[in-house]
């Protein structure tokens, strides 16, 4: 039986006692005293005994890295960053990067490591630490490059502002002024540019000031490994050609890439 019907048996029961008890006891007590009886009852069975203790929230565990070799030779190593709105773990997410464009990289010859993490900015210390891991244990193999998609694009390139090690950075659909997006927010009709917005807000604040330690387009100037903008989302198709030429830092508006420093 379910704990609350249980609970509401056993409350009839008992008020069925009551009276019954009542009823039984004859004019020897008072209208008086038989209506404190059942008004005691009822306040001994008092309605919190119906609730069901509430749940306690369970919140799921940020997933370890997926890791994949290619058959052959590595070419380099890709960490793969994927999206959320900064919102932390999202294993499926994870596990659609190692789909694609992971199995197309991993045909080309790149070592994928495809990682979740935290929410917010506690999420960059988890890229951070996968790309020390995987600077680390490099022995001549390629490059160490960090793929993100929208928000996991942001953290990217925040995380190359601060590891200088890692040789490139692929970023599709990334925020890289924070400030300039927040403005165009709150300007547009478009219910899901505001929701970002908010997302931006909570995490990095509302001011220029506490958005530049998280602002791409403030830490252009300390992003020293080379950079590929995409603009939009991701189609089907590759995405990476075999030797990427773009090379640059994001501008205020990531509008564009540049390719050895032109306009692309």
């Amino acid at each position: 039986m379910h704990p609350r019907f249980a609970r509401y048996a056993l409350v009839a029961l008992l008020m069925l006692f009551t009276l019954l008890g009542v009823l039984t006891s004859g004019a020897s007590g008072s209208t008086e005293l038989r209506d404190r009886e059942v008004s005691v009852a009822v306040r001994a069975i008092d309605i919190p005994l119906l609730a069901p203790k509430p749940s306690p929230m369970v919140i799921a565990p940020v997933a370890t890295p997926a890791i994949v070799d290619p058959p052959g030779a590595v070419r380099g190593t890709m960490i793969m960053v994927h999206a959320g709105g900064w919102a932390g773990h999202d294993e499926y997410a994870q596990d659609l990067l190692m789909e694609r464009p992971g199995q197309e990289l991993l045909a080309q010859g790149w070592r994928i490591v495809s990682l979740d993490y935290e929410e917010g900015t506690a999420g960059l210390q988890d890229i951070l630490n996968t790309a020390g891991s995987e600077l680390a244990r490099r022995t001549g193999n390629g490059p160490v490059c960090i793929y993100g998609e929208s928000s996991g694009g942001h953290l990217a390139l925040v995380a190359a502002s601060r590891l200088r090690a890692i040789d490139c950075v692929v970023a599709l659909g990334a925020p890289t002024d924070l400030s300039l997006y927040q403005q165009e927010a709150a300007a547009s009709v478009d219910g899901r540019l505001k929701v970002v917005a908010y997302q931006m807000t909570r995490f990095f604040g509302t001011t220029d000031a506490e958005n530049a330690p998280w602002n791409p387009a403030s830490l252009a100037a300390t992003i020293q490994p080379d950079v590929m903008l995409f603009r939009g989302r991701r189609r089907r198709g590759r995405l990476l050609p075999p030797q990427p030429e773009l090379h640059g830092q994001p501008d205020q508006h990531a509008k564009c890439a540049t390719r050895r420093g032109r306009p692309e």
